[in-house]
This record gives C-alpha cells, sequence and structure tokens, in this order.
C-alpha cells in the first residue's frame, strides 16, 4: 500500500509537470500568447517555467534533496500565475457568463481549478518533505 501512496503518487504528481515543462520549451512561441502583454521578457517567463517544471520533476521523481525547497518554488510560481494569469482572466471574462461566453468562463475556470490543485498539492509536498529528516 505504501508503494501506492508514495512513490506511485510522487510520480503521478511530478510527470505531468515534467511533460508541461517540455511543452514550454518546445511550444514557447505557443505558450508566449498566455504571458501578460504587460511582463517584460515573455519569453524569458516561458522559458524559466518550463525550466522550473522540468527541474521540479525531477527533484520530486528522483526524491533528490533539496525536492522540498524545489516543491515551494514551483507552489509559489503556481500561485503567482493564478493571481497574474487566471484571475485578470476569469473577472474579465466572467461578466460575459451572462450574455453567452460560457464556454470561455468553463476553460478558464477549469485551468483555474487545475492550477490551484497543483498549489496546493506543491504547497503540501513541500511542508512533508521539510519535515522528514
Amino acid at each position: 500500500m505504501k508503494f501506492f501512496t508514495t512513490t506511485l503518487g510522487r510520480i503521478l504528481f511530478a510527470l505531468p509537470l515534467g511533460l508541461f515543462g517540455l511543452f514550454h520549451l518546445i511550444y514557447a512561441e505557443l505558450m508566449n500568447a498566455i504571458v501578460p502583454s504587460w511582463f517584460p521578457w515573455p519569453m524569458f517567463w516561458v522559458y524559466l517555467t518550463g525550466i522550473v517544471l522540468i527541474v521540479a520533476c525531477v527533484f520530486i521523481i528522483g526524491k533528490i534533496k533539496g525536492a522540498n525547497v524545489i516543491a515551494l518554488i514551483l507552489a509559489v510560481m503556481m500561485l503567482l500565475y493564478i493571481l497574474v494569469v487566471h484571475i485578470p482572466v476569469l473577472l474579465t471574462y466572467f461578466p460575459g457568463a451572462f450574455i453567452g461566453e460560457e464556454q470561455t468562463i468553463m476553460i478558464s475556470l477549469i485551468g483555474f481549478f487545475k492550477d490551484l490543485a497543483i498549489t496546493g498539492a506543491a504547497f503540501t509536498y513541500a511542508g512533508i518533505l521539510g519535515k522528514e529528516k
């Protein structure tokens, strides 16, 4: 049972992070469209996010020393992403839910809650690893 709650859970949490990180590097131009226009150096943030996601994946799956710090960095990065990207989009499109833009709202809400779950899991993982000796 421990395998399913620790090893498999760790892999299922981290592997999508690594794949999404690769997507950031391979499809940087597409990801660049998500970066708010007022952010300086948008491609820098796309590449940095991709690298953080890949490093988090490797550290978490490999149980490498310092994985709790990487998980904390991931959690803060995701929280900032929620605040800078998701919240403004939701505030912009939410009134549209009453005039026929339900699909845009649903897509935005799905991304928001997915990233919120990743943020919570990363904070939890960082806390759990921080307590291990």
